[in-house]
C-alpha cells in the first residue's frame, strides 16, 4: 500500500526558497493530514505550491498533483 505524503514550495519569481514536507500517511486508503508546516521566508508577493506524492520505492508510479495558491498576509492589528 503506497504512503502518501504532502509537499509544499514556496515559490518567488518561480524559484523555490522554501520547501516542507509532512509525514507519510502509511496504513489508508484516505489519508488525513493535520499537520503544521511553517516557513521563516517572507511569504509576500510568493507563490504556496502543493503537491500530494508517494515514496519512490513504491511499485505504483508516482503521481504529483500541483495546487498552487497565492497565501493572504494576515491582517494588521490596529492598537486600542
Amino acid at each position: 500500500m503506497p504512503a502518501p505524503y504532502v509537499k509544499v514550495y514556496l515559490m518567488k519569481s518561480r524559484k523555490c526558497i522554501a520547501k516542507a514536507k509532512t509525514a507519510p500517511a502509511r496504513r489508508t486508503l484516505d489519508p488525513l493530514y493535520q499537520q503544521q508546516l511553517t516557513f521563516r521566508e517572507d511569504y509576500r508577493q510568493c507563490i504556496l505550491q502543493v503537491s500530494v506524492a508517494q515514496p519512490a520505492a513504491s511499485t505504483r508510479p508516482t503521481s504529483r498533483t500541483p495546487l498552487t495558491a497565492n497565501p493572504q498576509p494576515k491582517p494588521k492589528l490596529k492598537p486600542n
